[in-house]
């Protein structure tokens, strides 16, 4: 756990692809103890990929994060024929 939910990303996003929210008591569980600490210290918040169909790539999050917390990965495209069911 990287992000400190100081939230510079979630207006800097043209596209209203990022939140800041608590995280759900199921993700806490995963976090290491120290992860925990820092979540408990920064109120529980972090920030969320809510909308990722409409990230376009641009990097304005990842300059603006002071804690380096973002990494853009490139979305593997489907097929329609991917996304049907089989027969």
């Amino acid at each position: 756990m990287r992000c400190e939910a100081k939230g510079p990303c979630v207006p800097m996003c043209p596209y209203n692809v990022l939140q800041i929210r608590t995280v759900p008591r199921e993700e806490k569980a995963k976090f290491s103890l120290m992860g925990r600490v820092k979540l408990y210290v920064h109120s529980g918040k972090q920030a969320f990929v809510a909308n990722p169909d409409a990230c376009r790539g641009c990097g304005l999050c990842v300059q603006v994060c002071p804690e380096k917390a973002i990494k853009l990965q490139r979305a593997v495209q489907r097929t329609i024929e991917q996304s049907l069911p089989a027969d």
